[in-house]
């Protein structure tokens, strides 16, 4: 077992794709995914995406990397992009601070 640096944060995006221009969409969540990760004391990122619905969660440091990125250029102009792409019919934020994490080997046999 091994137990991960705590505590750290993570943003849990659960998004419904309206339909409206995949094409730019899949283009926008690419981008967004590069900026995300080139910002300082971002960990990762995990994105399960099933049909019309999008959950993305990003790893950060601290709460203020966190913060930092929220308020960020990059991450004002991705919010307009989005906006004005029109591919959400719903999109809700929630925010946590891990206070605990362990990873546990694979069992044998």
């Amino acid at each position: 077992m091994s137990q991960n640096q705590t505590p750290y944060f993570v943003t849990i995006v659960t998004t419904e794709f309206s339909g409206k221009d995949p094409v730019g969409y899949d283009q926008y969540r690419a981008e967004l995914s590069a900026v995300v990760s080139s910002q300082p004391g971002f960990m990762r990122s995990e994105t399960v995406h099933n049909g019309e619905q999008t959950v993305s969660l990003t790893y950060w440091e601290s709460e203020a990397a966190m913060q930092t990125w929220a308020s960020s250029p990059a991450h004002q102009e991705t919010k307009k992009k989005s906006h004005a792409g029109g591919w959400y019919k719903s999109l809700r934020l929630e925010i946590a601070q891990v206070t605990t994490a362990m990873e546990f080997p694979p069992r044998k046999g």
